[in-house]
């Protein structure tokens, strides 16, 4: 089973200059306002529909804390796109990038090919974006356009990214579990504890359709734990991380992700950071 490599997003210390130019109506057309293009995920319209994100669809998020980075994934890869200067005048929004730092996942030469295309487009040079009517343009740094449309979370969505996930049942059986987990939306990776060490996975969710993608997790958590009986819970928890889709839904402060209208694992909600 092939295994994605430990997230290598880092954590950026640059400071993002912002320089607008122009009038005051220039800036309010190019807002530089989280409400604006800032902190939305942007799906690929090419082989994608609004309201509805496919493991396979190439998507980006933009993001000004802690420095500005474009993070999203490639079509095989999660990636992270360094930003490292944004300037605003009436042609867009123009951000300066550098090289992209990608997961290690293994794939098809055609996959492979076309990611390396899109991440050498739009990274060490200048790209410039324009959000017209819900959907965002961004034109490369040799001119080739992508089209983007916002995909706007709903309740689920959000519910799922406020709150941190304990597990308290597995598979019919209940008990108090070492287990959690928390969805990182910002790098499309669920996040969390195997009951003896961490570990990290990409994830997708379709909210339309109340489904949740689970991927293969990356190789820290092959790490045995303790005693046999953890390490068969553990095994346990991890074989839902399998490429595979199930349905999920939260009610009454619990999360419940299904196989086959069967439930599989329940999560009482936590405060976020407090597990």
């Amino acid at each position: 089973m092939k295994k994605y490599a430990t997230s290598l997003f880092l954590c950026l210390t640059s400071l993002v200059t912002f320089a607008q130019e122009g009038s005051s109506e220039t800036q309010e057309r190019h807002p530089l306002a989280p409400d604006g293009i800032w902190n939305v995920r942007w799906v690929l319209q090419d082989s994608s529909t609004p309201g509805s994100l496919n493991p396979t669809d190439k998507h980006i998020m933009l993001h000004r804390e802690y420095g500005s980075s474009i993070t999203g994934y490639s079509g095989c890869n999660v990636f992270e796109l360094p930003v490292t200067r944004t300037t605003v005048d009436s042609k867009g929004i123009h951000m300066t990038t550098r090289f992209a730092n990608q997961s290690k996942r293994e794939c098809s030469t055609q996959d492979t090919y076309a990611e390396n295309k899109f991440l050498k487009r739009i990274s060490n040079g200048t790209i410039t974006f324009n959000e017209v009517d819900g959907n965002l343009y961004l034109l490369t740094k040799d001119k080739i356009q992508y089209v983007f449309a916002d995909e706007k979370l709903d309740k689920l969505a959000k519910d799922l990214r406020r709150y941190d996930w304990k597990l308290v049942q597995l598979d019919g059986e209940t008990g108090n579990f070492r287990q959690w987990i928390t969805f990182n939306f910002h790098n499309y990776l669920v996040e969390g504890n195997t009951g003896c060490t961490k570990f990290s996975a990409p994830f997708a969710v379709d909210a339309k359709n109340s489904t949740i993608t689970l991927f293969d997790v990356d190789d820290a958590a092959a790490k045995s734990c303790g005693s046999s009986k953890d390490n068969a819970t553990k095994d346990h928890f991890l074989k839902y991380f399998d490429n595979s889709t199930y349905q999920f839904s939260i009610a009454d402060q619990t999360l419940i992700i299904y196989q086959n209208d069967k439930i599989v694992m329940k999560f009482d909600l936590a405060k976020k950071n407090s597990l």
